[in-house]
């Protein structure tokens, strides 16, 4: 599947910026990284989220538990479906005018899930038309120059090192903007977020 590639920071960044009803995007990442993505995705955005608009981690068993969480939380950051069976998502895809209400939702799926969810729930998946994309975790897909140059204009832009970043973030002093996650991910500190 060819998506584009998107920063963790950047999908948050996104998905911020979306308001109204019925704004849907699609993250695939790694199956081994599915809920600790979808962590980081809920606090990135509920870091500058309004008080009713703050997202909900949602793990749903199958797609009558999904439209019931979606219509519970219609701010929420779907994550677990990636097992689901063919069955599933074609269930999901018969319900899916029930999910209307949602105000801001994300799905973050692996590879296998996002196969699924194209081939086997077609409709439902217009609801992402133009908001999936693929997780660049650590960078792996920049090149060392392009990574370098990214680096440097994000210590222009904040007036900050990479190794004062590095030190805020360790002593839980950074701010929560997009940007410095992006920038702790290319300086090979994830692990920070």
């Amino acid at each position: 599947m060819n998506l584009r590639a998107t920063t963790i920071a950047e999908f948050v960044r996104r998905m911020i910026e979306r308001s109204g009803p019925g704004q849907w995007m699609l993250l695939v990442t790694p199956p081994d990284k599915l809920s600790q993505i979808a962590e980081q995705v809920a606090f990135g955005v509920a870091q500058e989220a309004e008080p009713g608009e703050m997202p909900d981690v949602v793990r749903p068993e199958n797609a009558n538990a999904l439209v019931d969480a979606v219509m519970r939380h219609p701010h929420a950051v779907v994550v677990g479906t990636h097992d689901w069976p063919a069955a599933e998502w074609a269930r999901l895809d018969t319900l899916r005018s029930r999910l209307l209400c949602a105000q801001r939702v994300a799905f973050v799926v692996s590879d296998r899930g996002a196969a699924h969810l194209f081939t086997v729930a077609p409709h439902f998946a217009r609801f992402f038309t133009g908001s999936a994309w693929r997780a660049v975790l650590d960078a792996e897909l920049m090149g060392e120059e392009e990574r370098r140059a990214r680096m440097a204009d994000l210590e222009a832009w904040s007036g900050w090192s990479t190794a004062e970043t590095i030190r805020r973030a360790e002593a839980r002093d950074l701010p929560s903007d997009p940007e410095y996650a992006e920038w702790l991910a290319l300086a090979g500190r994830s692990d920070l977020l």
